[in-house]
């Protein structure tokens, strides 16, 4: 196969966006859309680092995540020039390919529902001309490219390391690039503000705001789990129609975000690479088996501890969802890891304080790790998290009530819901501008 990429010159490109704007015109984009975007480096003038800027699109790599991780199976890499596609019938906007992209190339349109992206102007590529960002750059940054190796684009600001193997070369500046006199920091500190501040660089992927609905889904589903596990266990009997119930409400919720509603069902499509479709497979597989265990066969037991088995397993793959994510957090192990939250309930329902004590002390141990490193330990979240979370569930395990003890279960979902609030708040999920603002920071800091 044959890879048609990009070419840049980090020498020649003067920032003057006509790239960007030729693509918008091209594609018959509105102007918020940003296929393509022009980045600067050291935007403020800081006097440490040289400025330059670069034209970032999709980079159609050779092993592309938004292909391989795409639940729907919407993205596809054709042979000719070998350009990474998404068909609009088969997406369904679940936005999850923007984040597992670290070039933050899918765009999502709202209007449509769907994600979008560089298409590497394949139709003009057929009549024999370059892509229009390449045709109206001024100055030559943008070139065409054909490799039979993916470029290594080896200590590049703002180009994250990686093995996906995209089709950019940028050519870096040249030694002895001069950088901003120390004259240009006229607003002495204040523009060091200014840049920590900067809406850029603080633009998120993952909101709590716009993903509320799948915190409802971490928060619902290890319980689900946990009640089935309860009377597996003989500690009580399931009410089948509260348990279905938060099931129909879970599967609102996975569809709520999605810009297809209609297209739900193509989610588990790619089960057999993207960890979002096995969460969804799993669900949906724990539905009806544990369906099948309450209403048609309640005495296969070996059937009971499968719907189990699936349970544990959703909740594993619900982690992974973040797990494969670029640039996500600095420690893979959280404490609000939705399978720890599953096995510390399925402890409290099925009355084990042994499990009780050892999942809790696994989720205290990742707490304070966590806490540690982010030197956070003081925040609001925190003390609830620690009050609640911790130091209240063993005192109530010992209270002698009737039934589910339900100031247990009240105090450890306070604690779970403040740590899986933090989990949405601190994911960083990284894109080319947070590439490059931690690239400037190394060298400011090396330079102090």
């Amino acid at each position: 196969m044959r890879q048609t990429g990009f070419i840049f010159n980090s020498n020649k490109c003067t920032g003057c966006n006509a790239c960007q704007i030729a693509c918008i015109l091209e594609n018959g984009l509105d102007f918020s859309s940003r296929w393509r975007q022009v980045i600067t480096y050291n935007q403020f003038f800081h006097p440490m680092a040289p400025v330059f800027h670069i034209s970032m699109a999709c980079n159609h790599c050779a092993d592309a995540p938004c292909q391989k991780f795409c639940p729907a199976l919407a993205y596809e890499k054709e042979a000719k020039w070998g350009s990474v596609q998404i068909n609009d019938i088969k997406c369904i906007g679940c936005k999850y390919c923007s984040w597992v992209c670290p070039y933050d190339a899918p765009y999502y349109d709202s209007e449509q529902g769907i994600m979008t992206k560089c298409s590497l102007c394949k139709s003009r590529l057929e009549e024999g001309l370059d892509p229009a960002c390449i045709a109206l750059c001024p100055t030559g940054a943008l070139k065409l490219g054909y490799f039979t190796n993916p470029p290594e684009n080896k200590d590049i600001p703002g180009i994250t390391p990686s093995s996906i193997g995209p089709a950019l070369e940028i050519i870096p500046l040249r030694k002895g690039r001069k950088p901003p006199p120390i004259e240009s920091l006229t607003f002495g500190a204040g523009i060091l503000e200014a840049r920590q501040n900067s809406k850029s660089d603080n633009q998120e992927k993952i909101t709590l705001k716009n993903e509320w609905t799948l915190l409802l889904f971490t928060m619902i589903f290890p319980m689900m789990v946990a009640y089935y596990f309860g009377t597996v266990t003989g500690e009580y009997i399931l009410n089948s129609y509260i348990f279905f119930g938060f099931g129909i409400v879970n599967l609102l919720l996975t569809s709520w975000h999605l810009g297809k509603k209609i297209r739900s069902w193509r989610a588990v499509l790619n089960w057999r690479h993207s960890w979002l479709s096995r969460e969804i497979s799993g669900y949906i597989s724990f539905l009806i088996i544990t369906f099948f265990t309450i209403y048609i066969a309640p005495e296969l037991s070996p059937v009971t501890f499968l719907a189990v088995f699936t349970g544990l397993f959703t909740l594993f793959a619900m982690d992974m969802v973040y797990l494969v994510v670029p640039g996500r957090q600095k420690i893979k192990l959280h404490s609000a890891q939705v399978l720890w939250t599953g096995l510390l309930y399925c402890a409290i329902s099925s009355d084990i304080y042994l499990m009780f004590c050892l999942f809790l002390l696994i989720k205290f141990t990742l707490f304070f790790r966590r806490k540690l490193m982010y030197q956070s330990l003081r925040t609001i979240p925190a003390v609830i998290r620690i009050i609640f979370g911790f130091l209240l569930p063993p005192l109530f395990w010992h209270i002698e009530l009737s039934g589910l003890n339900w100031l247990l279960l009240t105090t450890i979902l306070i604690g779970e819901l403040s740590d899986r609030i933090e989990f949405y708040l601190e994911l960083n999920i990284i894109t080319p501008v947070k590439q490059i603002k931690i690239d400037l920071d190394r060298i400011i800091s090396a330079g102090r």
